[in-house]
């Protein structure tokens, strides 16, 4: 006679049950997504370091090619009643002009390019300075752009009277500011960055008495 009970099925693998390989198969495709993952993310943020690398050299070029535009539009031709504060060499200019926006105070300035870099020294000057220039030896420097294959300042104008205007090297004891100042700035093969030839006319002809 056979038992009334029901008959046990065989235990197999429940539906909710993993095999050891698949759960290898699994982590290791976990491992390359996360590879991957973690590849683009890498790479993302190199782009956006450079990016930002970009942005930062473009606003610095800005700012350098502003600054020495405007202090040569105001350059003041202060004169000591001998020449004009005005001092142009092929790696220098030093000059007279307005110091920060907003203070109105004249300021001393020698724009120079030396060591594969534009600088820039500025030292505020007493109403009462009868040389300009000697301020500089207390000015601040200011690295405006740095790793210069090269550059050059030169100058537009008549240095002797009755003779037509030149582009000169060297604007050493003038009478008259020059007409046009010009600076050119070049960059190592492969740079990126990109000089607009900056020239800027000096709005003042006449020079004034201190």
């Amino acid at each position: 006679m056979r038992g009334s009970g029901m008959a046990l099925s065989p235990v197999g693998r429940g539906s909710s049950g993993f095999t050891l390989l698949e759960v290898l198969v699994a982590a290791a495709l976990f491992a390359l997504v996360m590879l991957l993952a973690g590849g683009a993310t890498s790479m993302a943020l190199k782009g956006w370091r450079e990016a930002g690398a970009r942005a930062e050299q473009s606003r610095r070029l800005a700012a350098a090619h502003l600054l020495v535009r405007r202090l040569v539009s105001e350059a003041w031709p202060a004169a000591d009643g001998k020449r004009i504060a005005f001092a142009g060499e092929p790696d220098r200019l030093r000059l007279v002009s307005l110091g920060p926006m907003g203070t109105g105070r004249q300021t001393a300035f020698e724009l120079r390019l030396a060591g594969g870099a534009l600088e820039a020294v500025s030292a505020a000057l007493d109403p009462a300075e009868r040389l300009p220039f000697a301020a500089l030896a207390r000015g601040r420097s200011t690295v405006l752009l740095d790793r210069l294959a090269g550059g050059r300042f030169s100058y537009y104008g008549t240095l002797q009277p009755g003779r037509p205007p030149l582009w000169h090297d060297v604007w050493a004891d003038p009478v008259s500011l020059p007409l046009l100042v010009r600076l050119r700035l070049d960059f190592p093969s492969g740079d990126g960055r990109r000089w607009p030839e900056m020239v800027a006319a000096p709005k003042m002809e006449s020079p004034v008495t201190f």
